[in-house]
């Protein structure tokens, strides 16, 4: 069990996000070998809040219920909890919070800023630049080139830049105007650090949208596993 402690401890270093986990422990048709008793089992379950499924490939015990629970943690974690990635400048003021709070139709939907690269597994991407920044608009748009359409998706995507009131700089327009026409990127203007949160907003009622449309569907994927 002390190397199971071990990988755990290093995946929460690695991941400064909620994460959806289960342990399967194997060979547990081997009754008569058994090392580790229930009872250790049940403490290591509270100790790290993990559920753990006594597992056998040989005689394909608990392997459907062990996966059929891990994809429940994920879609109940998916309804109220959005992740996403955020691409900035390195040398442009972070003016994001690494977690925000929007209330939508009655529901608190949390989400969390990651300020990295990795933004394969995020629910949304945000780019965000500052016209005072000399460099940080070239770089979102330098950015923005490197990553697939895919990611793109105009309900998932948006551009939030700070600008300066009654000073508009028509070459950044025009090319913002430009790459929402080839993109279908969402931007969003802001003025002050206050005006963030109805940007993030924004992109969040997008996502809603989108999901309302698939409710149905989710409902019926979570009722499916809820007897866990």
């Amino acid at each position: 069990m002390k190397e199971l402690d071990y990988f755990i401890n290093e995946v929460k270093k690695e991941r400064n996000y909620k994460y959806d986990s289960i342990i399967c422990a194997n060979f547990c048709d081997l009754e008569e070998e058994r090392v580790i008793t229930k009872e250790e089992i049940k403490n290591y379950e509270q100790k790290y809040n993990i559920k753990i499924f006594e597992t056998s490939a040989k005689i394909g015990l608990n392997i459907n219920e062990a996966f059929n629970y891990l994809i429940y943690l994920i879609l109940k974690r998916k309804v109220n909890c959005f992740k996403f990635s955020l691409f900035k400048e390195p040398n442009c003021k972070n003016i994001f919070q690494k977690r925000y709070f929007c209330n939508i139709n009655g529901n608190y939907i949390q989400l969390n800023i990651i300020d990295n690269n990795s933004y394969l597994d995020s629910d949304g991407l945000i780019f965000y630049f500052d016209v005072e920044y000399k460099d940080s608009f070239e770089y979102i748009l330098n950015k923005i080139n490197t990553i697939d359409d895919y990611y793109l998706n105009k309900n998932r995507t948006i551009i939030i830049y700070k600008a300066i009131k009654d000073k508009e700089d028509i070459s950044i327009k025009t090319k913002l105007d430009n790459l929402c026409n080839q993109k279908e990127i969402n931007i969003f203007k802001i003025f002050n650090e206050d005006d963030i949160n109805k940007a993030i907003q924004k992109l969040v009622i997008k996502i809603c949208d989108e999901l309302e449309r698939n409710k149905t569907e989710i409902n019926n994927k979570l009722n499916k596993y809820i007897n866990f």
